[in-house]
């Protein structure tokens, strides 16, 4: 990966604005710093006034692992431009599929819900139910690899079988067909006929966009892991206001 604010960096990020491009964000650990509960995650006026001064020039989507209405509440952005649920809320997902979706994942935090409950040693794991994913936070646990082993376990044994994605102290639980994160970005590029885009993420979904390799998608990382398939990096979430600005200059 190459730092996205070197000279390479800078000269990779111009040839896709001179294009149509899309520039999109995660949220969690993007945007906003990772917190200890997704509830006090809190999107800064700056950083939304950024949001706004790309909008100004550029289509900007922020696809997240949050639900739809989640992001509208905490961000105050026009639904239009959010995404939710790892890419399965978007103008795509018709009714029909929701009430699908819902089902299955009620079925799935109701066996969840019975497997915690008995189970005295994940007592600080915790369910978050977005409607058409469940994510298992498990931060506060004291054996969290013992922990994450355990949950693997009783995912595998879940009725419908589900698709499931590590993150940071979370596990997400999805629906197998639902829309991913790639896939999401490049239905926002043929819906809408945009040339290219520019992604910025941090966690283990958002390899989903850039596992693709397409040559039209641009990946940037939040951090250094070798494993990241993104062309660019930011070493640190912090640096992303002058990474905008960033983008705002070229």
């Amino acid at each position: 990966m190459t730092d996205a604010f070197s000279i390479q960096g800078r000269n990779d990020l111009a040839a896709f604005l001179r294009s149509s491009c899309l520039i999109a964000f995660d949220y969690d650990g993007t945007l906003v710093p990772i917190t200890k509960h997704p509830d006090k995650a809190i999107f800064s006026s700056e950083i939304k006034e950024l949001v706004l001064r790309l909008r100004d020039r550029y289509p900007v989507s922020i696809v997240s692992g949050r639900s739809r209405a989640d992001l509208e509440m905490k961000t105050q952005l026009p639904l239009e431009m959010l995404i939710g649920n790892h890419g399965i809320e978007g103008p795509w997902l018709e009714n029909s599929q929701r009430i699908e979706y819902k089902i299955q994942v009620s079925a799935w935090h109701k066996q969840l819900t019975q497997y915690l409950a008995r189970s005295g040693d994940l007592e600080n794991a915790w369910i978050e139910n977005k409607e058409v994913s469940l994510s298992i936070h498990y931060r506060d646990v004291s054996e969290p690899r013992q922990t994450q082993k355990l949950l693997i376990e009783q995912l595998s044994q879940l009725i419908p079988q589900a698709r499931y994605v590590l993150g940071k102290s979370v596990i997400n639980v999805l629906p197998q067909d639902g829309c991913h994160k790639g896939q999401a970005i490049h239905l926002l590029l043929r819906q809408f006929g945009w040339a290219n885009a520019i992604f910025v993420g941090d966690d283990v979904t958002d390899e989903d966009v850039f596992l693709l390799r397409s040559p039209n998608i641009l990946g940037v990382h939040i951090g250094m892991p070798h494993t990241s398939a993104a062309q660019l990096y930011l070493s640190r979430q912090s640096k992303i206001k002058a990474f905008m600005e960033l983008l705002l200059a070229l």
